[in-house]
């Protein structure tokens, strides 16, 4: 199919399709009525939105743009169903992809699996939609001992009464009738995420769904970028053999960052899967880190993460002992071992500059350093449960489990020990196409 003839076909749009600087502006009819022309036609329009917008996040933190982009290829060719050839729905009979798009005053969405497609839209400014995400966070805040400090943007929304539902209806309007027939299609276990702006913050794992949640029936990742899924798998070894693990640093006393005693626990309880010591106190370094860059296939950090929205670059940190930090900037031009496993068991690691292509922040610098997997988190996390949780998830990964499939069975244990979900479901799985043997 040629994208310029889907365009001038599409006569059933209430308006026709602008496409202007890079941005997708949409008038049409109920999403649900549109034609796969009219649907092929608006999905162009977004993932070329959306391949841009990551070509300027890239050179923004001084990488080369964006040459290759595949995903426009593929919806060239075969429209809508170009979504189907991606590396996660072609090799992968159980995952359904879900990309999303905001235009300024629709949230669109699209879903695939290896044989089918889906698409709706929903009626959304984006403020509402970045005030729903900031009242999930509202809700899921954990009092008492947490691995971090945020350092929010002064204009954030101010949280209500109304964010004690914020997760209740969320299902809803991020996965509209058509596209959760594909979620809850028979086989379909696997989730994997193409977020835009605020929905990178999406807690998709402890989202309602009747009487369950989508962690019960799902194992979630979040995507990079539309174009990095079709990119060539990264082939990793089916489980880590060589961790380097850090936990509980000695930080300087003047830092004002508190101990963690769960860090240090779970840091021992990590490397005792492997038959190895853990890095703690005054050994966690950030000498000690970059000395193990090249032969670690699984880097393991319990501490406190630092999330600088207004500087995620240099404001957003690893804090390791004495002074030493480890900034996102550093990270992103650090060389890690190919298939690299990344862990994050700190705060507030996946969040940072929300932009349109997504977050700028520690775990897009550890992706662009080589990382195939990065486990973060959406919030701060409760020193104790994280204890718990974490050497679970490292214990199913080192049985050969997938990184995902590993995070979302450790969540489903740690949910029935504090069934809160603040305490058990802030992690979730950044992430390209991984094949293992």
């Amino acid at each position: 199919m040629n994208i310029t003839r889907q365009l001038a076909r599409a006569t059933g749009l209430a308006a026709a399709l602008v496409i202007s600087a890079g941005t997708a502006v949409a008038s049409e009819p109920a999403a649900s009525a549109w034609t796969d022309e009219q649907a092929a036609a608006a999905l162009y329009a977004a993932a070329r939105t959306h391949a841009d917008d990551f070509s300027r996040l890239l050179q923004s933190r001084g990488m080369p743009r964006l040459q290759d982009r595949p995903a426009l290829q593929a919806i060239l060719r075969d429209g809508v169903h170009g979504l189907t050839q991606s590396a996660v729905t072609a090799n992968r009979r159980d995952t359904v992809l879900v990309f999303y798009h905001h235009d300024g005053v629709f949230l669109h969405i699209w879903a695939a699996t290896a044989g089918r497609v889906a698409w709706a839209r929903v009626p959304l400014s984006g403020d509402e939609l970045a005030q729903r995400v900031a009242a999930m966070h509202a809700q899921l805040r954990v009092p008492g001992s947490a691995r971090g400090v945020t350092r929010e943007d002064a204009d954030e929304p101010a949280h209500t009464q109304a964010d004690a539902s914020a997760l209740a209806g969320a299902a809803d309007w991020l996965f509209p009738a058509p596209v959760a027939a594909l979620l809850d299609a028979p086989g379909i276990d696997r989730l994997q995420v193409v977020p835009w702006g605020a929905i990178a913050g999406v807690p998709f794992g402890v989202l309602p769904r009747g009487a369950r949640v989508l962690a019960d029936t799902h194992a979630v990742t979040v995507a990079p970028s539309l174009n990095d899924l079709y990119a060539e798998p990264v082939h990793r070894a089916p489980s880590p053999t060589r961790p380097f693990v850090i936990g509980n640093p000695a930080f300087a006393a003047h830092s004002g960052l508190a101990r963690l005693p769960g860090a240090a626990r779970e840091a021992g309880a990590v490397a005792a899967l492997f038959g190895t010591r853990p890095h703690l106190d005054n050994e966690a370094t950030l000498a000690a880190v970059t000395a193990q860059l090249a032969d670690a296939d699984l880097l393991y950090f319990a501490t406190h993460g630092i999330v600088d929205a207004a500087d995620p670059l240099d404001g957003s940190y690893l804090a390791l002992a004495g002074d030493d930090r480890w900034p996102a900037r550093a990270i992103q031009h650090a060389r890690l071992r190919r298939g690299a496993i990344v862990v994050m068991s700190a705060c507030d690691t996946g969040r940072g500059e929300v932009q349109r292509a997504g977050v700028v922040g520690l775990a897009r610098a550890f992706q662009l350093a080589g990382a195939a997997e990065v486990v973060m988190s959406l919030w701060p996390v409760d020193d104790d449960a994280t204890a718990q949780l974490m050497p679970r998830f490292t214990a199913l990964l080192r049985e050969g489990l997938p990184a995902d499939r590993a995070l979302q069975q450790a969540m489903r244990e740690q949910r029935v020990r504090t069934p809160d979900p603040a305490r058990w479901g802030a992690f979730t799985v950044f992430s390209r196409p991984v094949m293992s043997p």
